[in-house]
């Protein structure tokens, strides 16, 4: 019986791994090639990295090869574009490879360097608690476990990275891998739970967890007073523009207007943009600052010659730097026909963000700031205002690239929004579901006025 339960288990796993599409060695070396053309000839933030990419690229050649399935592949692929650690930029998985993959329905807030629970799914009730705290994860110090595991296993900046990280995102990874995490408890004892991952694809787990400190809509709109707050969650459909144009005549008398996009993940930045025309009275307003990268080959090829046939070395290579690095970001501001009167344009605008703030959520404070008066308090922003280049790869997966350089509102390089008022919820806000940042701000703006 032993032994057939053993011939089982195998070959449910020769199974299993069966299951998998089979890449031939040049579909490996293909996909990884693609990466190499996209990133070289379109990753707007290359330059960025102390990075000798070719050399990347060819040291990798041989490990792809020796892949032995699909999740192997994938997990090379994705951990060469996560190193970049930009919003934008990282791998897809194919949906057998992801089937794999799973979370421990338990999320995170990460306050003061400690990692607080605020949600958990109800098979480890009366094992931890919404304010229990990770100490400890398969041996290892919750902080090196980080640097270990999670940091470099996703593409989070690492100036927010952390709590992101929390979110649920902390404890990801192959279903079959199970992990040993220590809790200590707001009681003051310290728990040791097995934590099981759960497939992403499954009906998601009976949760206990923390109110929510707003309302999780499209757009929603409130008044305090004569503080108008609005809340944008997305940009991902003409919701938030067509809604926002429905209450224009009602805003006029605002104190000030408080747009709240935190959490607000981006989309279409032209309903965005519809926003923002209210607040300015010109024909064209900014749309857009942003540089690309442009593969100049007259100029590479000017270059290479020079450096061949002609000049001291020292010399040809500037030559060649002048015309090939320098010269191939193109771009700037781009402008949008206003159709309004600028109806709201002398209205003080306060805007909340957080680290979740990301994309054209971004570019909407970036736009905001060139048209109007702008209060930004809460946490500094993801720091990706970009639009990002998807491509196809062998086995079903794609890989997603950073294509703009983004500029701030002084046309300067944008890295992210840092508050004008800095402010982290502490845990007790959101154990009671207290939001202390847009209380900040209604307490601004009566105090300035």
């Amino acid at each position: 019986m032993k032994n057939f339960l053993i011939l089982f288990l195998l070959f449910t796993s020769i199974t299993v791994i069966a299951q998998e599409k089979k890449l031939t060695d040049e579909e490996k070396i293909y996909g990884l090639s693609l990466i190499w053309q996209e990133v070289n000839y379109n990753f707007a933030y290359l330059q960025n990295y102390n990075l000798d990419w070719d050399s990347l690229y060819i040291a990798n050649i041989p490990k792809v090869v020796a892949a032995k399935s699909l999740t192997e592949y994938y997990s090379i692929l994705s951990n060469i574009m996560n190193s970049f650690h930009e919003g934008h930029t990282t791998v897809n998985l194919p949906s057998e490879v992801m089937n794999k993959h799973g979370y421990v329905p338990i999320s995170m807030s990460y306050i003061n360097g400690k990692y607080y629970v605020t949600r958990f799914s109800s098979e480890y009730k009366d094992k931890i608690y919404i304010g229990s705290v990770l100490t400890n994860v398969n041996g290892y110090d919750v902080n090196d476990y980080y640097d270990r595991f999670v940091f470099p296993n996703n593409n989070l900046a690492a100036h927010f990275a952390r709590r992101q990280a929390g979110k649920g995102r902390f404890f990801v990874g192959l279903l079959n891998k199970n992990l040993t995490a220590i809790f200590l408890n707001p009681n003051g004892k310290a728990v040791s739970i097995k934590l099981k991952r759960i497939p992403y694809f499954t009906d998601g787990p009976e949760t206990i967890k923390v109110p929510k400190m707003y309302k999780d809509t499209v757009f929603f709109h409130k008044n305090y007073g004569d503080i108008s707050y609005i809340r944008i969650k997305s940009f991902l459909n003409s919701t938030p523009s067509t809604s926002f144009t429905k209450i224009v005549d009602s805003l006029k008398n605002s104190k000030a207007i408080i747009f709240d996009v935190r959490d607000n993940q981006g989309g279409n930045s032209q309903y965005a943009t519809d926003i923002i025309s209210y607040f300015s009275d010109k024909k064209a307003i900014p749309l857009w600052w942003g540089q690309q990268k442009v593969n100049k080959s007259y100029s590479k090829a000017a270059g290479v010659s020079t450096y061949l046939h002609g000049d001291s070395l020292a010399k040809a290579k500037n030559y060649y730097t002048d015309y090939v690095t320098l010269s191939h970001y193109e771009g700037g501001q781009y402008s949008y026909p206003n159709n309004t009167n600028g109806e709201l344009k002398n209205i003080p605008v306060i805007v909340l963000c957080n680290y979740l703030t990301i994309s054209s959520a971004e570019a909407f404070i970036i736009q905001l700031k060139q048209v109007a008066s702008v209060t930004v308090i809460g946490e500094p922003t993801a720091g990706s205002a970009t639009m990002a280049l998807e491509v196809q790869l062998p086995g079903g997966g794609t890989v997603k690239i950073s294509t703009v350089k983004a500029l701030d509102e002084n046309g300067e390089p944008y890295k992210y929004t840092q508050p004008d008022i800095t402010h982290i919820p502490s845990f007790e806000d959101e154990k009671t579901g207290t939001d202390s940042v847009l209380k900040i701000a209604i307490d601004y703006i009566n105090n300035k006025n």
